[in-house]
């Protein structure tokens, strides 16, 4: 895929990264059941995803994004003491690339292999899946989380979070 893209002339925007995410949820479940998801990505980014297409609606998942960043605090502690339970922790290694004014990810994630994500309008993926030549690739609207966690039923996997020290536990 990176050759595809530099092919195209897209554009590193950020090398190869580790990403370190935790989800939250209330004590009551009341986030899940509206589809929404409140999560602290590398301790300082602070983000609330609300679905503005229903879950299994649409070949693409659409979701308003509302984030902030802290510089300083401890923001796990904060939510922690606002009642808020961490539900879940991934892990995804990722790199940025911008085309045509569109954000790729290249993601290599835990138990779920390498996926690519194209961040824009469903014309717009559309198009640039075509241009990447990705048609005969499987789409998803699912997240991560939830395709983990089916994944891991299936699998019987031990595993409850989607870390690459769980997979390496796993396969050992």
């Amino acid at each position: 895929m990176r050759e595809v893209l530099a092919l195209n002339a897209a554009i590193l925007v950020r090398s190869k990264h580790l990403e370190k995410s935790i989800i939250y949820e209330d004590s009551r479940g009341g986030l899940q059941k509206q589809d929404k998801l409140l999560r602290l990505k590398d301790h300082n980014q602070l983000m609330l995803k609300i679905p503005t297409i229903l879950s299994g609606e649409g070949k693409f998942k659409t979701r308003k994004q509302i984030k902030i960043e802290i510089s300083k605090g401890d923001v796990r502690e904060l939510l922690l003491e606002l009642g808020y339970k961490e539900l879940f922790r991934y892990e995804k290694w990722r790199e940025v690339w911008e085309l045509d004014g569109m954000r790729i990810c290249l993601d290599e994630v835990p138990f779920l292999g390498n996926v690519v994500e194209i961040e824009g309008d469903e014309d717009s993926i559309e198009k640039m899946a075509h241009l990447l030549e990705m048609g005969a690739l499987k789409t998803s609207n699912i997240s991560y989380v939830k395709l983990f966690w089916a994944y891991a039923e299936a699998q019987e996997l031990k595993a409850k979070q989607m870390t690459f020290d769980a997979q390496n536990f796993e396969e050992s």
